[in-house]
């Protein structure tokens, strides 16, 4: 049984890392709206280290499903089945991550759906007078007298 505990933690990982971005991503709470807004790339004005951000962000659910993929391929091998296919999605995952911080690194930018945030602003555009009560005065001056 010890194995498969391994295994457990490794797809729960990966699932708690998509689950986590893709709360921040959707919005779906106040908390989370502002966070995007105030303190994340590429929407806060003082984003903390964005150059970081710029990276980290697009390639989390990635990283989720690597775990995922490596929790598969964990699972594959206590069964003793070949891993050929768990393998190959690991390989494809990891150098998906590579290409997108390359990508970014030099200096293309990708889409703002991809990061947190880009729901919220949605909302901000659609219900300014929600974004100067929850947002601080600099960053809420984007969405006042603006309607989407």
């Amino acid at each position: 049984m010890a194995p498969w505990g391994g295994v457990a933690m490794l797809v729960v990982t990966g699932l708690a890392i998509i689950v986590g971005w893709g709360w921040v991503w959707a919005g779906l709470t106040r908390r989370t709206r502002v966070v995007a807004m105030e303190r994340l790339f590429p929407y806060s004005p003082t984003p903390v280290i964005p150059q970081i951000q710029a990276i980290i962000w697009p390639v989390v659910p990635v990283v989720g499903c690597l775990w995922i993929a490596v929790g598969a391929y964990s699972a594959q091998t206590i069964i003793g089945h070949e891993t050929l296919f768990e393998r190959t999605i690991i390989i494809f995952l990891f150098a998906l991550v590579a290409l997108i911080a390359a990508w970014i690194m030099f200096g293309q930018s990708l889409p703002t759906w991809m990061y947190p945030g880009w729901r919220a602003e949605r909302y901000y555009r659609t219900h300014p007078k929600v974004a100067e009560k929850e947002l601080n005065a600099r960053v809420a001056r984007r969405f006042v007298g603006v309607r989407a």
